[in-house]
């Protein structure tokens, strides 16, 4: 009878380890971040990481070397999120960002020269860090390397509660070889549907 007693409570325990591991295993597939690839631009494709925390939602911005560059060959912009931002409430009507530097990348030059970048990066001993990718080398085709990482709440100052639409165009400066002219490219905008359940769906 102990022996028998003994037998139903591993059984038990297994079939609960089994139900919490089942359970988390659904639970991390619900909280991945989601994957939105973008067209791709002069030899580079963005890709985006999305994923919602609690009523904020968190973006990452990778690019995708589809073929070979030499080194300092991209500028990243000097804002963090390293793009152009819009964002719609369901009902059609626009936010507006609150960060007058965020807000200073829907005019940025389309030429420009690295030295006048730098400039804008404080401080000055993180200049280094605005080239992409940080590297010692060229980037080969196949490579990725991210280019910003941002939340929207500190951006647009609300919390996320209802369905929202997002739209993001990456900017980067293609910089000549000569190191000293930069010429910005502009993504194709990248516009989805974040729901407040935490998917998100990719518009046309």
């Amino acid at each position: 009878m102990l022996r028998y007693a003994c037998f139903i409570l591993f059984i038990g325990v297994i079939a609960l380890k089994t139900s919490t591991t089942d359970a988390q295993s659904l639970l991390g597939k619900e909280n991945n971040p989601v994957e939105i690839l973008g067209e791709a631009t002069n030899g580079l494709q963005p890709r985006l990481l999305i994923e919602k925390y609690g009523s904020d939602w968190s973006v990452e911005i990778d690019l995708y070397a589809r073929t070979n560059f030499e080194k300092n060959a991209w500028l990243k912009i000097t804002n963090r999120v390293g793009s152009k931002l819009q964002l719609w409430l369901t009902n059609g009507i626009e936010l507006q960002l609150t960060n007058s530097s965020i807000l200073a990348a829907m005019n940025l030059p389309s030429q420009t020269t690295v030295s006048n970048i730098m400039r804008g990066v404080h401080p000055s001993n993180k200049r280094g860090l605005q080239w992409w990718p940080v590297v010692g080398h060229g980037v080969a085709a196949g490579e990725s390397y991210t280019a910003a990482g941002f939340s929207l709440q500190s951006d647009f100052d609300i919390s996320f509660t209802n369905d929202v639409m997002l739209q993001i165009t990456p900017l980067i400066y293609k910089v000549e070889t000569n190191e000293v002219m930069a010429h910005l490219t502009e993504f194709p905008p990248i516009k989805m549907k974040l729901l407040s359940n935490g998917k998100v769906q990719k518009l046309p």
